[in-house]
């Protein structure tokens, strides 16, 4: 049998990342043990719980903005005050603003907005301009809407999943490419499990188990393509996140991810 020395060398080996990772996320990462990973993980269920809290504030109060402004809530202060206690400054989740990289992180995430999320919202984008013209799109609604999509959702997003989970991982899996394939398969699963929580707390569907013919957790919402191309997403965030060590290009990439959305919220 291993003695605890040399399990505890397992997880103290060097993690190997490609040279276009930035320096000073390479330096972070390395510091964290096997209890920073253990409360990465720990992260999942109370993100569940956020969800159940902001499910049910939108069904006995019909308040969406407002809760998700409470689960945003919840997940900062919770991984604020674990990283308190573990005594690990804001520049380890991604706001760190040495050499502008903030900045090129911003421009990149822009960039590559334009170039690609955008041209396949085209559609949208024609529609909103005419109702913009004829007075028919409801700015308010259109403002509170943009602040759901880019602070409640790509800012608390980004926070959790790449910001704390992602880099968190290290602590347990020295290896680059399993920690990033287990940090963005968390990223994608939680998804349909959300759908489903808020969809069972909505329409009192309680009986329903994740795995029933009614709500399935593979097939909700979603097809299978679909979750691929969220694993996609999910790496080239966390490849932007890494590259700049900064979240602000993931959180602009990822606000205009889900603009789609916009049209449920606008409809």
């Amino acid at each position: 049998m291993m003695d605890e020395n040399k399990i505890a060398s397992i997880f103290e080996v060097p993690v190997k990342f490609p040279n276009y990772v930035n320096k000073n996320y390479k330096t972070e990462v390395q510091r964290y043990r096997i209890i920073d990973g253990l409360l990465a993980l720990l992260i999942i269920p109370i993100f569940i719980f956020s969800i159940v809290i902001e499910a049910r504030l939108i069904r006995y109060f019909n308040a969406f903005y407002f809760a998700s402004a409470v689960t945003t809530i919840i997940m900062v202060l919770t991984i604020f005050i674990i990283m308190r206690k573990r005594k690990q400054g804001k520049t380890s989740l991604g706001f760190a603003f040495e050499n502008k990289n903030w900045l090129k992180s911003g421009i990149v995430g822009i960039i590559i907005s334009l170039s690609f999320f955008i041209p396949i919202n085209i559609t949208w984008f024609i529609q909103w301009i005419n109702d913009s013209m004829r007075g028919s799109l409801n700015l308010h609604l259109l403002f509170f809407s943009l602040i759901h999509l880019f602070l409640f959702v790509g800012f608390m997003e980004e926070f959790v999943f790449r910001g704390y989970i992602q880099s968190r991982l290290y602590g347990v899996i020295r290896n680059d490419k399993i920690a990033i394939f287990i940090g963005s398969f968390i990223f994608v699963i939680l998804h349909p499990i959300s759908d489903i929580i808020v969809t069972m707390i909505l329409t009192d569907m309680y009986y329903m188990t994740m795995f029933s013919a009614e709500i399935n957790i593979f097939h909700f919402n979603r097809s299978w393509d679909v979750y691929l191309l969220m694993f996609i997403i999910a790496i080239i965030l966390n490849t932007l996140y890494r590259k700049y060590n900064s979240l602000i290009g993931p959180i602009i990439l990822h606000g205009f991810i889900n603009f789609p959305h916009l049209s449920r919220f606008l409809t």
